[in-house]
C-alpha cells in the first residue's frame, strides 16, 4: 500500500497509507486534529535490483578506475580501440546519450 504525505498546517510533514487511488486532498491530522493538506512527492525508488546496481556499479568504477591492461591489444582499428568499454555502459545510458556523451568528451572521434 503506498504512503502519501500530508503537511499539517499546524505540526510538521506526515505520512498516511491509503490504497492506489484512493487518498483524499485533506486529511485530519492524527496529532492535532487539524487539517493536513496531500503534498506530492517523489516515489520511494530506492530499491535497485541487483544486476541492475552491479552494473551501475562498474560502469562507475571504469571511468574513474579503468582495469589494468597487461598487454597491447592485437588488431582493430585505433577506433575500435578507443570505443571498446563495457557493453553494459551503453546498455545503461541507451545509444543516442551514449553517442552523444562520446562526441562531447572526444570531439575529434568520428561518431558511430
Amino acid at each position: 500500500m503506498p504512503v502519501y504525505e500530508y503537511r499539517c498546517t499546524r505540526c510538521a510533514l506526515l505520512e498516511i497509507r491509503y490504497p492506489i487511488g484512493s487518498a483524499p486532498e485533506t486529511d485530519q491530522c492524527p496529532t492535532c486534529g487539524g487539517e493536513a493538506r496531500r503534498v506530492f512527492s517523489p516515489p520511494y525508488l530506492n530499491h535497485t535490483p541487483r544486476p541492475v546496481a552491479a552494473a551501475l556499479d562498474r560502469a562507475h568504477k571504469s571511468a574513474y578506475e579503468p582495469e589494468v591492461i597487461r598487454r597491447e591489444p592485437s588488431g582493430g582499428s585505433q577506433e575500435e580501440q578507443r570505443s571498446a568499454v563495457s557493453p553494459d555502459a551503453k546498455k545503461l545510458v541507451g545509444e543516442k546519450a551514449w553517442t552523444k556523451l562520446r562526441e562531447t568528451r572526444h570531439p575529434a572521434a568520428p561518431s558511430r
